[in-house]
């Protein structure tokens, strides 16, 4: 976890646009996903066959327990083109398209997270009145289907308090989308705006 000794190094390594050597370099979206994942607890799954047994073993691997922790952060959705291997090694090394990113955790006026974590957010009804396993059997025809979730607060049980409030899951989403936009020319496939 990051905490407010480290953010200003963490900020400056997502944000930074220019090395020494090239001036118009600009830092990758694979690079600012490699960057969240070395500072925050992160998981890879897969979508088989319904979002239940992907939120299960997304809770497991990210330690949740059953409800006593929340994940509040950002969660990338990969197409990946090979059955061979796991999804995390796939989507790791590069071998995957990135078509949707999200976040859970969004702040209510008081400061403090709403009741909705990463978990929560994936599993939860999508826009037009589809349901996340409708939502992802749509996006399931595109081929084989990860689930990147990056945790950028955990909190215990009912407590919503972010650990660090200049570090927000809107932050680092839009941060994602800028840089893939900017990388791209356009936005992932299935989000609609930045």
């Amino acid at each position: 976890m990051l905490n407010e000794c480290n953010l200003k190094n963490f900020i400056e390594c997502a944000i930074q646009h220019c090395n020494k050597n090239t001036p118009d370099k600009v830092f990758s979206f694979r690079d600012l996903v490699e960057c969240l994942r070395s500072r925050f607890k992160s998981t890879i799954v897969e979508y088989e066959q319904g979002i239940k047994p992907a939120k299960e073993e997304a809770s497991e691997k990210l330690e949740l327990g059953n409800g006593e922790k929340r994940c509040y952060g950002v969660y990338i959705i990969y197409r990946v083109y090979s059955t061979e291997k796991k999804c995390e090694d796939l989507v790791k090394r590069g071998c995957g398209e990135v078509l949707y990113i999200g976040k859970g955790g969004t702040l209510e006026s008081d400061a403090r997270y709403n009741d909705q974590d990463v978990i929560g957010r994936i599993c939860n009804t999508r826009s037009k009145g589809k349901t996340a396993n409708q939502w992802f059997k749509d996006m399931k025809r595109c081929g084989r289907i990860c689930i990147e979730i990056i945790c950028i607060d955990v909190v215990d049980g009912n407590n919503r308090t972010p650990q660090c409030k200049l570090l927000t899951p809107a932050f680092i989403e839009s941060l994602l989308l800028s840089c893939y936009l900017y990388e791209r020319g356009k936005l992932p496939q299935f989000n609609c705006e930045l």
